[in-house]
């Protein structure tokens, strides 16, 4: 099996097979046809892959109210959204949107249509930045070896009107990024509120009512089990000689005196959810099934320090008191609980705490010899009680057992001072 190096990086059969989804949806286009009037007789078909392996179609219904009509894409995202059964106070069985992995567009003519600009930005609502966009034209979904119809595509088209972009396998395919650059989504909503959060230090909030209504709005800041800029996704660091332990090499030192280690591990079980796993050691993950909680106690006194969450993995050559076992696709997913609502001996998968008001995060690929910062926020937040999150995995099979000696592996929370610092090169 080719392995992948993004949870977004897609096989040949997947990409096919939301392909012809796709160009099989766009048959299912409505409109009448009519030769004057408010209906475009321009079917389009919309396909897209979720982080379940399940797919998701749509096409176009254009209706004599032209306005209310809806385009395939937003036809194809619209009931996934909708798919999720949502409680207040949020119930953490529900609380997420599977993750796309991946969305195709199929139309008639060629060069192939791209989706419009409501729906570009519909699009951005819900998919990563990193997320392909397949666009087909009338030649469909073109296999490797039919060089006739390759021909046709050039000799029709040529490069120019393609965007300057190659085609593969009859499309045309961006990013999400590309196709919204400079984009604005609800991370920019999130950010608004934490640059307004931070505004005042915990020392210049004096009126009690201020400080409770920003702790509030502070509450959105946590993602991902620690104190967090909402919204950013994980990514791997690019480590620097700074970085790296130069008595060993591993990916991180932890300065003395500088970080928390989790103060509480436990697992808990989709297969078992009302099985208490207690007090651990060691964090454990099986595919849909078996996740890991840590929680953190970050004192009083660092409510005016940065708090940054990160996880250390070393290689096993490394490692000389502890060690890890990890199959699969290495893909993983950080949802935070809300500050205060920390694990203990009963915690099982029904009555885990309530989530943050964030979804979680995309899958990451997490592999040996890295480290990954997860997020970084200001302490204060939860500074005087714990923060929690439970990490998960829909494709890999890890355990490791949480050490910071010589080499630290696992969760930690450390502490910086000043500005905070970024969280990504």
């Amino acid at each position: 099996m080719t392995q992948l190096s993004s949870p977004f990086d897609l096989s040949k059969d997947e990409i096919k097979t939301l392909a012809k989804l796709a160009i099989g949806a766009k048959q299912k286009a409505y409109f009448l046809q009519r030769k004057k009037g408010p209906y475009s007789s321009f079917p389009v078909g919309a396909s897209v892959l979720l982080s379940t392996g399940s797919y998701s179609t749509g096409a176009n219904v254009e209706i004599a109210s032209t306005p209310v009509g809806i385009c395939a894409e937003r036809c194809a995202l619209a009931p996934i959204v909708a798919s999720v059964t949502r409680h207040f106070p949020p119930d953490p069985a529900h609380a997420n949107i599977p993750v796309v992995r991946g969305l195709a567009v199929a139309t008639n003519i060629d060069p192939p249509a791209s989706p419009c600009g409501m729906c570009r930005q519909f699009m951005r609502e819900f998919l990563d930045k990193d997320v392909k966009v397949w666009m087909y034209g009338k030649y469909g979904f073109v296999e490797d070896d039919d060089h006739d119809t390759q021909a046709k595509i050039v000799n029709a088209s040529g490069s120019s009107s393609s965007g300057g972009k190659e085609r593969a396998n009859g499309a045309i395919v961006l990013t999400m990024d590309e196709l919204l650059p400079m984009s604005f989504g609800p991370n920019d909503m999130q950010r608004n509120e934490q640059k307004t959060l931070t505004g005042l230090s915990p020392r210049e909030i004096q009126d009690p009512l201020t400080e409770a209504i920003m702790k509030s709005f502070a509450i959105l800041a946590l993602a991902v089990s620690a104190l967090a800029y909402p919204g950013e996704v994980l990514r791997k660091r690019k480590l620097t000689e700074k970085d790296l332990d130069p008595r060993t090499g591993c990916p991180r030192d932890l300065p003395a005196g500088e970080f928390e280690f989790p103060h509480y591990i436990t697992q808990i079980s989709q297969s078992e959810p009302d099985k208490a796993f207690g007090p651990q050691y060691n964090g454990v993950f099986s595919p849909n099934d078996i996740g890991s909680i840590f929680s953190f106690d970050i004192p009083a006194s660092r409510a005016d320090a940065n708090c940054t969450l990160e996880f250390l993995f070393p290689l096993k050559s490394q490692l000389t008191t502890s060690d890890f076992e990890i199959s699969g696709g290495g893909s993983f997913f950080f949802t935070g609980y809300n500050p205060g609502s920390c694990p203990d001996q009963s915690t099982t998968w029904n009555n885990q705490p309530a989530p943050g008001p964030f979804p979680a995060f995309p899958p990451i690929h997490m592999e040996p010899g890295n480290a990954y910062t997860i997020d970084v926020g200001p302490c204060f937040v939860g500074a005087g009680s714990c923060v929690a999150g439970l990490t998960t995995t829909n494709d890999t099979n890890f355990w490791f057992f949480q050490d910071s000696g010589s080499c630290p592996i696992g969760i930690y929370t450390s502490y910086s001072y000043g500005l905070p610092p970024r969280a990504f090169p």
